[in-house]
């Protein structure tokens, strides 16, 4: 496992980014049982904002939470349902197995002490993303259109932007300095997160070098 290839480190956090239900931490933790040395070392952290879908994940892992960190309400406003611009409060518990759980609204406050292996299952499909081509017109920004010509299931297709536009300036200036033909940019609401992802993945790779 990569568990074993970076030396099997005592403790070591599991982190999952857009957990679900929880059935894949589920799942990851009942294969691992035969491996007592693991389930001694590990943390689980689930990065997710949504009340409902946390407590979806405690219950699949039956983790029961400590005193001092109490469980939203469920009866939570549907407006209250995203918290993750509220302080960096991490929720904690423990499974039956008596593995420690927490709960962060962002990658921010993921710990630094240990080395960090991250799950996230199609998590980084769902960020949305610009995505521009170079060609005889420029940057152009790559487009959905509909597709009337071509028997296709969902009749859509990719298309160039006629030229460059707004969106164009807006990511990659009047000039970027790239050799690529194909460049994907990220909007500003969620570059902090990819950066921090980046730097938790930088510093677990070096963490478990070392190791």
């Amino acid at each position: 496992t990569t568990w074993a290839q970076c030396g099997k480190p005592n403790p070591v956090h599991l982190v999952e980014l857009g957990p679900g239900k929880g059935t894949l931490m589920r799942d990851l933790l009942t294969i691992t049982r035969q491996v007592q040395e693991f389930q001694s070392a590990v943390h689980v952290h689930f990065v997710e904002n949504s009340v409902g879908m946390r407590e979806k994940q405690r219950d699949a892992l039956g983790v029961t939470l400590s005193s001092s960190g109490a469980a939203p309400s469920s009866t939570a406003s549907e407006k209250d349902e995203d918290k993750s611009p509220m302080a960096e409060e991490v929720v904690t518990g423990t499974t039956k197995e008596g593995i420690n759980v927490s709960w962060h609204w962002q990658v921010s406050s993921l710990p630094d002490d240990a080395p960090l292996l991250i799950v996230a299952n199609e998590f980084f499909d769902s960020i949305p993303v610009h995505q521009f081509q170079h060609s005889s017109r420029g940057w152009c920004e790559v487009m959905v259109d509909v597709d009337y010509a071509h028997d296709t299931q969902d009749h859509l297709r990719f298309v160039l932007a006629p030229s460059p536009g707004p969106s164009t300036m807006a990511y990659l200036g009047a000039d970027p300095e790239t050799r690529k033909r194909l460049v994907e940019r990220i909007p500003t609401s969620h570059r902090g997160d990819w950066e921090n992802m980046e730097e938790a993945s930088s510093s677990s790779s070096s963490s478990s070098s070392s190791s």
